[in-house]
Formats: C-alpha cells, sequence, structure tokens
C-alpha cells in the first residue's frame, strides 16, 4: 500500500471534515461554471467538433475551415483528429446544437467525477486530506475549469488513459494496452505510455507492444486508404495546429514551444528552438530512466505506481504540444509527490505555491512566466527523481 503517512503532528483537516470539503468542491465547481456559460464563450472546441461531425454527415468535407464556418455559423477551430474519430462526435449530431452541448457537457461532468473518485481510491487508497479537493480543482491553473470550458476531450482522454493505469496496476496488460491504443486514438500522443510494458517484467510485452503498434497503425491507415483526401486534410490541420506561432505561451505551456519562445528571445544567437528543447529533453529522458530502473531494481509493492507517476511528468514535460487543459493528466501524480515529502513543513506551501504560481505570474509578468505551470512540472519531476535516486520515496 502506498505510504503516504506524514509525521504524526501533521493533521491539515481531520476526516470528519472532508464530507463538508467534498460539498464546497461541487458548489464552487457549479458556481464557477453557471457563471462561465453566462457569457456564452464556452465550449468553444465542441462547436468545431460538431461542425465538423454534421458536415461528415452532409457529404461535406469536415476538414475545410469555410465548410465549418458555414455549418457553425461562425468561425470555428479546424477539426484536428484522424477521420474515423468522426464517429463519435456524429452520435451527437442527431440532437439539435442546444441539446447536443448540454449532453456532451454532462458527460464531462461525469469524466470528472470519474476522476476525482477513482484518484482518490485508486491512487491514495482514500488516504486525502481537505487540500486535495481544492488542489484538484485549482491546479495547474484551473486546468479541469479550462477543459470544461472549451469543450476539448481531455478530460475524457484522461478517463481512459488512467482506466489503462489501473488495468497496469492489476497486472492486466492486454487491456492495459487495449485502453492505452483506444486513448491515443484522437491526439495520438499517449501511445507513448505504452512503454510502460518494458516495466513489467512480463515475456508477453514485447508480443503485446508489437500487436498494439500494428493496430494503432492499421487504424491510421484504414482511412489513409478508404478517405485518402479526408485524410489529407487531417495532416494539413494537424500540421497548421502544431506549427501556428500562436500556439505558444498560458495556451500551449510545452517545453518545444518554450523553446521556441526562448529561441526568439536571443536576438542575434542563432540557436534554433530544435536544439533548445533537445537540451531540455534529453536529460529529463535520461535522468528518468535511470530513476524507473531505480525503483524496479528496489522492489517494493507500489513500484509499478511510481513509475507510472514518473511517466506522466516526463511525458508532460516531453510532447511538443501540451496545452493548458492538458495538465489535468499531472493533477495527481504532482500531489503524489507533494504527499511523499519527509519534511512536512514544506508540504502546505508547496502546495499553495503549486496551485497560485502559475495564475500570478503568467497574469502580471507576462514573457517567459507564461510558462510557469511548465517550470512547475519540471520543479516536481526534479523533486521526485531526487527523491528516487536519493532513496527517500515511502515504499
Amino acid at each position: 500500500m502506498v505510504s503516504l503517512a506524514l509525521e504524526d503532528s501533521y493533521d491539515p483537516l481531520s476526516d470528519k471534515d472532508l464530507p463538508r470539503a467534498a460539498l464546497l468542491f461541487y458548489l464552487v465547481f457549479l458556481a464557477f461554471t453557471v457563471f462561465s456559460f453566462s457569457g456564452g464563450i464556452s465550449q468553444w472546441d465542441f462547436k468545431g467538433y460538431y461542425a465538423a461531425a454534421e458536415a461528415q454527415s452532409h457529404g461535406l468535407d469536415p476538414y475545410d475551415g469555410e465548410t465549418l464556418a458555414i455549418m457553425a455559423g461562425e468561425t470555428v477551430h479546424p477539426y484536428v483528429y484522424p477521420p474515423p474519430t468522426l464517429m463519435f462526435f456524429r452520435l451527437f449530431t442527431v440532437l439539435d446544437w442546444g441539446l447536443a452541448q448540454e449532453l456532451y457537457l454532462l458527460l464531462k461532468y461525469a469524466a470528472m467525477v470519474f476522476l476525482f473518485l477513482s484518484w482518490r481510491k485508486r491512487i491514495f487508497h482514500g488516504e486525502v486530506d481537505v487540500f486535495y479537493y481544492l488542489f484538484w480543482l485549482m491546479a495547474y491553473n484551473e486546468a479541469v475549469f479550462k477543459d470544461v470550458f472549451a469543450g476539448n476531450i481531455s478530460l475524457f482522454e484522461q478517463v481512459i488513459l488512467w482506466s489503462a493505469f489501473y488495468f497496469l496496476l492489476q497486472k492486466r496488460y492486454a487491456l492495459f494496452s487495449f485502453f492505452t491504443v483506444l486513448a491515443s486514438t484522437f491526439k495520438l500522443t499517449p501511445l507513448a505510455f505504452l512503454a510502460l510494458l518494458l516495466f513489467v517484467g512480463d515475456a508477453r510485452h514485447w508480443k503485446l507492444l508489437a500487436i498494439s503498434a500494428i493496430a494503432f497503425s492499421l487504424y491510421l491507415l484504414a482511412p489513409y486508404v478508404i478517405a485518402p483526401q479526408a485524410f489529407s486534410g487531417y495532416l494539413h490541420n494537424a500540421e497548421f495546429v502544431v506549427t501556428s506561432p500562436g500556439e505558444r505561451g498560458t495556451i500551449n505551456p510545452s517545453s518545444y514551444a518554450f523553446a521556441k519562445e526562448v529561441s526568439s528571445k536571443l536576438g542575434h544567437l542563432p540557436i534554433p528552438a530544435e536544439a533548445i528543447y533537445s537540451l531540455l529533453v534529453i536529460p529529463v529522458l535520461c535522468f528518468s530512466f535511470r530513476a524507473c530502473e531505480v525503483l524496479m531494481e528496489r522492489g517494493g509493492e507500489d513500484r509499478m505506481l511510481q513509475v507510472i507517476i514518473m511517466s506522466c511528468l516526463v511525458y508532460a514535460i516531453a510532447v511538443p504540444r501540451f496545452k493548458d487543459y492538458s495538465y489535468i493528466l499531472l493533477i495527481a501524480p504532482t500531489y503524489y509527490v507533494l504527499r511523499q515529502m519527509r519534511h512536512t513543513r514544506y508540504y502546505v506551501p508547496l502546495l499553495i505555491a503549486t496551485v497560485m504560481a502559475p495564475s500570478i505570474l503568467a497574469s502580471y509578468l507576462g514573457g517567459l512566466f507564461d510558462y510557469t505551470v511548465l517550470f512547475v512540472a519540471y520543479g516536481i519531476w526534479a523533486s521526485y527523481v531526487n527523491m528516487i535516486l536519493s532513496d527517500d520515496v515511502s515504499p
């Protein structure tokens, strides 16, 4: 069992306060959501998804921006996911836009509750304090809020991905592989988590890796063969979004975007962003791999959970595009690392700093401080690596 025990003197709030904290959690979230929706600016990503699905259902090009603008009645974001994913959003087009939006929001709430409860039960085994409730809402510049308001699919992606992690912890490796591939069908990059099979010590892992890779390749190959024009539109839109100069700062606080920001500020020094990105990410990969090796050598009941925590931190740091709402992935790992710290006098200040620093620094200072959530991720990663290599992680 994960040891999340702190010093005996530490008891921020007793268990009897948790139901009230949970009620506060939902009331705050509901109030904030209603207030935001009153402005009529929410769910903009879903509006694009809905328009693309409607376009396809009418035999039109779902990847054409002008077509989507006509379907939506306004300019919307381009559709950037593989053609098969439109089947999911076409389910909503049987309803008019208003009802579809409400249903989508309801499903987002269900996903939110699932993550909230499953992390509490499966990752922390119920051993959370009252700060967990507020941290869940506010961490990483309110990543949960941002996803709900944008109408992105990140919460759904996280539900599938953390289900995959659960099956991995249960040593049900085939289901882990299936759910990881499923989580990758929209944004592709979660497929990297299949590398966790390398740490399971099971002879079948190479077979599962091969099967998963073949299945995912067929998933992408099928639309390329069946609907080459649609697949070409997908590639064009995906490339446009990834290379867009506006994809920086608070909306995309990724390591690669930060590298491009630094490169642009160096003036006459011809250092390409790719070189800066490599200097940032390669050491992270090397130290992380070594830390995972140490965890596996050390053994312990929770070694695979600790490897999962590490992999989430590395993924967030390493992927070239990581939007503000994508930081939902790091909420549970960050809380886990902070709770593992031996010196409890640092726990509450660090928790507060993790929540408050990104929004304050980005709002008032801007510039490179727009990447404060990324800096927090690096800090949590470095702390965790140090804890592992110095043998300061609870077994």
